[in-house]
Order: structure tokens, then sequence, then C-alpha cells
């Protein structure tokens, strides 16, 4: 997804929701009931509160086109934006950092995923609420499969998998992604494991900071989540080094496969813009 000034890029596409939005003197309430029209002819309307609530979050954290990198417009009221479908989004196959290349999962990838998970189940298995998919049959095949289906869905933007590989030897030392996208918000959740042998070396971390911060510029996205096990206090130490504020803790919210219930506790990070005006309200 993208919001986008229709007037600086031209013809609204076909199909695309425009919010037309004329000097309203930044009143929300307002906008909800300003007219709403479809570039494929579709019926008008009235902006409604889903969207009223998406130009409030566009006028007060100051979201409004900065999305991907673009300068906040002097007077958000006066523009337009469009939300184009996100298979449209142009995003980078490869992401660097210090010390880890991050890169979607590819054909023929599927051995070297099979030898990191193999080695690093026992330690996988103690949180199978979390990670249900560690508790069925590994195999070689299994994990070409999954290597395949992650690359296509990285394509048509359903996904965001990335395989976190060592800079300085190719080694593949865990994996990393952004799941369950909500456009509408937008926000999605980022997950990660690390590879048993390589584990402390703080590589988990330099990649979750990395997704985050593609989340924010590539995706648009305003919040990105962290859910891990309650028990699971590496995981929780990685949220708070990574800047996550924990926002609650459900309680029995999920059964295991040994049938102990298990609770969840639910971090988050805000888009930049908001973070820093959170305060105000």
């Amino acid at each position: 997804m993208e919001w986008r000034s229709a007037g600086r890029h031209g013809q609204v596409p076909h199909g695309c929701l425009l919010l037309a939005l004329p000097a309203c003197g930044g009143n929300a309430d307002a906008a909800r009931s300003m007219p709403v029209a479809r570039r494929d002819g579709g019926r008008r309307g009235s902006i409604g509160d889903e969207a009223g609530a998406v130009f409030r979050r566009l006028i007060f954290h100051g979201v409004h086109g900065t999305m991907r990198g673009r300068q906040p417009f002097a007077n958000p009221c006066s523009c337009a934006f469009i939300m184009s479908d996100p298979i449209l989004l142009d995003l980078p196959f490869v992401i660097e950092t210090e010390r880890l290349t991050l890169r979607p999962p590819r054909a023929g990838d599927g051995p070297m995923v099979f030898a990191a998970v193999t080695e690093s189940l026992p330690e996988l298995r103690r949180f199978l609420a979390s990670l249900p998919w560690v508790g069925a049959r590994q195999s070689i095949e299994s994990s070409e499969i999954y290597c395949r289906t992650s690359q296509a869905n990285f394509v048509a933007r359903r996904d965001f998998p990335f395989l976190l590989l060592e800079r300085a030897t190719g080694e593949l030392v865990g994996a990393s992604g952004l799941h369950r996208a909500d456009w509408a918000t937008p926000k999605v959740e980022v997950g990660y494991w690390g590879r048993t042998s390589r584990a402390g070396n703080g590589f988990v971390s330099e990649a979750v900071l990395a997704l985050t911060r593609f989340a924010f510029s590539e995706l648009g996205m305003v919040r990105v989540e962290l859910i891990t096990d309650e028990s699971n206090e590496r995981s929780r130490r990685l949220a708070e080094r990574c800047n996550f504020q924990l926002e609650g803790t459900l309680r029995n919210d999920r059964r295991a496969a040994d049938g102990v219930l298990r609770s969840t506790c639910i971090y988050a990070r805000l888009a930049p813009a908001a973070e820093a005006d959170e305060g105000e309200f």
C-alpha cells in the first residue's frame, strides 16, 4: 500500500480509492463527511469513520506525504491520497546491514534451511504454540517447498520472509520476516528465529531492527507488532533491545500442542513520526 499525492504523480490509477481532501482547517471530523469518488466510476459516498481515522493519522502523526521518503505536504488538507494495491510496491530484494545480508528465500535454498532448522529444533520446539510449523516433520523437500512458496509470496506481496546470511561467511544464521500485513491500518508483525550454533551474536536483533525500518520506510506501515510467548525470556529481551514497547499480556489465550495453556506478550513500535507525537494525546 502506498499513500501518494495524486496531483504529484499524475492521473489516478484505475480502480484506486481517491480521498479528496479540500481545505478543511485540519478538522478530521469534518473530513469524515467529505465526498469520495473512485477512478473507475464507482459510487460516490462519504469518507466515513474508517477513512476519517486514516485522515487523523495523516494529520496528527505527520505521516501525510512522508511515505517511502517523501517530504510532508505543507497543507495536508489540500491534497488527495490514493491507496494502491500492495503488489505495485517496488521493493528491494536485498537488505544489507553491518554484518548481514537479508534476502527472501528462493529455489535451491532448501538444503541450507533444512540444516539450520534441524540443528535448532530442540530450542525452537520449546514454544510450539508460537511456532507450530516446527512441530511438523522436517525434510529437505519440505524446506525447499517453504523456500519456493516464500519466494512466490514475497513477489505477490502476500508475505515478506527473509533469510539472514552472515556477510563474512555466507552462512545462514536465522530467518526473520514481516507477516500478517493489515493494509487497512497499515500494520504488520515481525517474526524471527535464530540458528542455535550462532546464538548470542546479536544477529537476530540486527535483522529485526533492519526489518522494522523496512516496514516503516518501504511498506509505509504505521505500526509493527512483535508477539511472543510470555515465558520466552530471550525473545522478550530482544524486543526490549529493539525498542519495542510491551502493550499487554494476553493470559491463557493459546493452548500448546501438549495441552498446556500459554500466555502471549504483545509488543509494538510505531512509525517514527507517531512515536514522536504520542505524548501529545
